[in-house]
């Protein structure tokens, strides 16, 4: 390559145009270094001092950061989809997050008293309105909201089974899940155990 002058002329501005690609991939990543930084800063200032889950979970997610191995970022992706379905979730359906479901529920209730008084004066038995498929749905939506997760402890899942029940939507996916992951878990702990003893 060196006794070849045409192809030593072509290398030259080549590597001049290499380095400069370089130098500003090197300030972007410097940039998005720093932006990281700081969402990760503001992620854990804004964690409750006494809040030990939430920064049992801040570790967690700092240590996928540190090892930035192709599985450990094909994790944090995954996790990041979940929580942005969630939020669209509860964005959506929920009346703590979303006012316009909150002033809908609202309304709703002061229909629902005004036809109870509109039937009373009318001497018909008292009823609420007939429910149709997307009023349900909507309710049900809603009940999903205010999520209950039990502890993930092997002894628990007989109780998130129960509680399953008695949610809908996606307070009763979560459920059953965590409470099929205990069981898997619970399973697997009396495998190893059996294999130990035999």
């Amino acid at each position: 390559m060196k006794n070849n002058k045409k192809l030593k002329d072509h290398l030259v501005p080549l590597r001049k145009i290499m380095e400069a690609d370089i130098a500003e991939r090197l300030s972007d990543a410097q940039e998005s270094q720093s932006i990281v930084e700081k969402q990760l800063t503001d992620f854990r200032n804004a964690i409750p001092v006494e809040s030990s889950d939430e920064k049992a979970t801040f570790r967690a997610v700092i240590n996928l950061v540190k090892k930035a191995t192709p599985e450990s970022i094909g994790h944090l992706k995954q996790f990041a989809k979940v929580i942005s379905s969630l939020t669209a979730h509860m964005a959506d359906y929920s009346e703590n997050v979303n006012p316009k479901f909150k002033q809908a529920r609202a309304l709703k209730n002061v229909l629902d008293e005004l036809f109870t008084e509109a039937m009373d004066e009318l001497d018909f038995p008292a009823q609420t309105p007939p429910q149709n498929g997307n009023k349900r749905k909507a309710t049900e939506l809603n009940a999903a909201a205010g999520l209950s997760i039990p502890p993930l402890n092997a002894s628990s899942s007989a109780a998130s089974a129960k509680k399953a029940k008695g949610t809908s939507g996606f307070g009763q996916f979560l459920n059953t899940f965590l409470g099929t992951q205990q069981d898997e878990d619970a399973a697997l702990l009396e495998a190893v155990d059996d294999d130990s003893d035999h």
